[in-house]
Parts: structure tokens; sequence; C-alpha cells
């Protein structure tokens, strides 16, 4: 089958940036050399390189050039769709009792205000730090965020991205376009599919690399974005009072040792609050004592079944303003008290005797008895007129 009419399968795309063809329909076999794909417009349409070949001579070689960039187009556009969703801001969904799609009305602003955070984070290829959209996410209103989510674009507290994008086809095929883009040497060095963590030398790893295909650089490793964001939200979700303790599910999530994970929160910005560790005496292990058979009492005695119980993890000041700084302190007042004080002022004397409640005053006078207002003296007074 000669290049003009094979099918998309028959193509494809090397880690190196080499283009190969089969032509054989369902050969799983690798096909042969015809082209590579070089630095192009922009780093999702690289300029396709015909090489010679018998497949390409067959065809000629401005068809067989229109065809193999014809074909490596619609295979980025198909394997980083999550990407070119946000070309566009038009939202559909299908119609009701149809399966026709309709345009979801949105206000013009909404829209210019999602469109700003998509734009960037296309640009950016599917991940871009929060803080660099911290003005476009300010503005966005319920109706912008809508068509955000309808994009499938996750917030995260420290990352924006398009999860779609960690499959394995998404981090191999962004890591190759990175890498031509910024004319760096193929095969990129990145995980392995599906990994959750790499370690990695801090030093010499290309963090932008890293960064472009969905696993961020934390201290010495190299993180899956999904689960770094699962991490980063546990943060959040469990600080208290400007703090947070490391738990152990953190460093299962990220595939790493507890030293690591302490690592990985100090590289986010986290502090950690350092305290020394007192040994703990053997009494306090939790165990459960086993009753020796009955029936003989002449064998060793069953030694106690001790439970594996993991051990309190540090704590870390929370990067959130100044809340992480430990030497932060509790602002000083006025020695004066304030109104708000006397108010709250407990009815008690310095003395610590208790201060006796003010009652209302209540004056009593009993009325003056005079005789000659007695009714019997008045009426004896008449008689002896």
């Amino acid at each position: 089958m000669s290049l003009l009419k094979a099918e998309p399968s028959q193509f494809q795309l090397t880690e190196t940036g080499n283009i190969l063809f089969q032509k054989t329909l369902n050969n799983p076999t690798l096909g042969d050399l015809i082209a590579k794909v070089v630095k192009g417009e922009n780093i999702y349409v690289p300029k396709v390189e015909v090489l010679e070949s018998d497949h390409v001579k067959a065809v000629g070689e401005s068809d067989a050039q229109k065809a193999i960039s014809a074909w490596l187009a619609t295979h980025v556009d198909t394997v980083l769709e999550p990407l070119k969703r946000l070309e566009t801001v038009e939202v559909l969904r299908k119609k009701e009792d149809s399966d026709e799609m309709e345009a979801l009305a949105f206000p013009e602003e909404a829209q210019t205000y999602a469109k700003a955070v998509m734009d960037k984070l296309h640009d950016h290829m599917g991940v871009i730090h929060r803080s660099e959209l911290a003005e476009d996410i300010q503005k966005l209103d319920e109706d912008a965020r809508r068509i955000l989510r309808a994009k499938r674009v996750k917030l995260g507290p420290i990352l924006v991205f398009l999860p779609e994008l960690n499959k394995p086809k998404g981090v191999r095929l962004r890591g190759l376009l990175w890498s031509i883009w910024n004319e760096q040497a193929l095969p990129a060095q990145l995980p392995s599919d599906g990994a959750v963590s790499i370690k990695i030398d801090a030093e010499t790893v290309n963090k932008n690399l890293h960064l472009a295909v969905s696993y961020p650089v934390y201290a010495n490793r190299a993180i899956r974005i999904d689960m770094l964001d699962r991490v980063i939200n546990a943060i959040y979700d469990s600080a208290k009072d400007g703090k947070f303790e490391a738990q152990h599910a953190m460093a299962e999530w990220l595939g790493c040792s507890i030293e690591d994970l302490y690592d990985i929160l100090s590289a986010m910005g986290h502090k950690r609050i350092v305290v020394e560790k007192v040994a703990t005496p053997a009494e306090s292990v939790k165990t459960d004592e086993v009753d020796a058979p009955k029936e003989d009492v002449s064998k060793e005695e069953t030694k106690p079944v001790q439970k594996a119980v993991k051990p309190q993890l540090d704590t870390f000041w929370l990067k959130k303003g100044q809340a992480h700084k430990s030497h932060a302190r509790k602002p000083s007042f006025d020695k004066k008290k304030s109104f708000s004080d006397k108010k709250n002022k407990k009815p008690y004397k310095k003395s610590g005797k208790p201060q006796r409640k003010k009652e209302p005053m209540v004056m009593s006078a009993e009325a003056e008895v005079r005789p000659e207002d007695n009714p019997f003296a008045i009426l004896g007074q008449l008689k002896s007129k």
C-alpha cells in the first residue's frame, strides 16, 4: 500500500523524532524510515523532513511530504486533544432527544476571562503555575469557571493543568515536541509510562521539560501532577492554625520515603518544625498477649505479638502568608486596657475575694401616727361641742 492511501496506523512516530511507515496493514513490526520531525512554525506544528526511501520515490517527494505532514498534524491533534480543546471558547452539548450538538450561551465577558486562562495554559502545554495566572483567576466569575470546567481545566492550589494529558501518550508526545522546539537532545529523558514519581538529580535535570510533561520537580523527585495535586489538597484540608502534619499516606501517594517527603514539602515552601524526639519506653509498645495452650504447659512461653504502629510524622508551617514562619510572634498591645477588656473583666478584686454585687437601694419610711387623727378621738371632740 502506498503512502497516499495508507491508514493512520501504518505510520509511527518514534521517541527520537523519526517517522516510520509499515506498508502492510495490521503488521505489528516496525516499518521503514521515511521522514523525521524538525522544528517548525510553532511547538505544536513541527516540520516534516522527507528522507530518501522506496516509499517516497513511489509517490514523489512533494506528495509524500503532504501525506506525512497531514498524518502528523492529525496525530498531534488526536493525542493532545485536551489542548486542542482550549483553542476555542465554545462549549458544546447534546440537544435533548437528539445526537446533534448545540453551543451553550455565555456572556461575552465570561468568555474573555476564561479564554485568557486557556490561552496561557495552551502555550505552556497544559501545565502552568497558578501564580502566573493570579490576576486572570481573580477575574473569573461563575460563568467563566463553568467554561473552564467544561474544558476540564483543573485550578489546583499551586498548579493549573489538564489531568487528561497525564496519560503516557500525552507525556511522550509533549516531551518530544518540547525537545524539538527547544532544540534539546533526543530522546528526551522522561519518566517511564505511568510512573508516580522518579528520583532525579535536582542540579542537572531539566525542570522546564518535566513541568511541560506534567511531572514538576520538587527537591530530588519529579512527581506526576495529579498525585502531587492530591498531596497539596490534603495539606490544605488538614491544616489548622497555620500548621499541618505530614502523613504516611502522602509518601505512599508519591511513591517515596518519609525523608524524601520532608524534602518535597520543604521545597514547596513549607517550613519544617524540628522537634527533638524522646526515646519511647518499651512498655509503650502495644502488644496482644497470646495465651499458651492449656494442655501443654511445658512448652516455651508464647512471645507477645507486636503490632506495627506507624510513628507520628513531623509538623510543618503552612506556606500561606506569614503563617509558616516559626518566628512569627503575636502582636503586642498597649498596656492600657481597651473597652472590650472591661466588658470581659471578671467580677473579682485583685485579692481574689468576690466583689459584692451592687443592688438598687430601696428607701422605706413608716407613716407617722398622731392621736388626734384617730376617728374615735374625732367623734369624742364632736360630742363635747
